[in-house]
């Protein structure tokens, strides 16, 4: 069986990697618009950083979520579109409410799961077609 290097599962892992790429340059941008204009703590920004991670390492419940139980049928395609959406979602609240604490850590919080469940997944389908 002859596999082309650009089959749809390479485009999809190279996007998701892309973005998630993009979000961490961003992370620059959100330390300085916290500290400088929203004038946040010390403890504040540390805790933003803290429940973002916290988003990542729970990225194994979201395997076993999208492993163990289908989403209409689909154990990856309709997780990917919703793990999509949420980022999308979650800096568009961003944009819209993001001049407190809890509206950026909401946001954020919303937009790291949705790029954390969207890594997980991509790496699955990565791992379902090496073997």
């Amino acid at each position: 069986m002859k596999t082309h290097i650009w089959d749809r599962n390479a485009i999809l892992a190279m996007a998701v990697y892309f973005v998630q790429g993009a979000v961490a340059v961003s992370g620059l941008a959100e330390f300085l618009l916290t500290r400088n204009a929203f004038h946040f703590t010390w403890i504040e920004i540390s805790l933003l950083a803290a429940l973002s991670v916290l988003t990542w390492s729970i990225k194994p419940l979201y395997g076993f979520l999208t492993d163990l139980l289908p989403l209409f049928g689909s154990r990856r395609k309709n997780y990917l579109i919703i793990a999509s959406l949420l980022p999308v979602l979650g800096y568009g609240y961003l944009t819209l409410f993001g001049t407190s604490f809890l509206p950026i850590a909401v946001a954020l919080i919303i937009a790291n799961i949705g790029l954390g469940f969207a890594d997980v997944i991509v790496d699955g389908l990565i791992v379902e077609r090496s073997t």
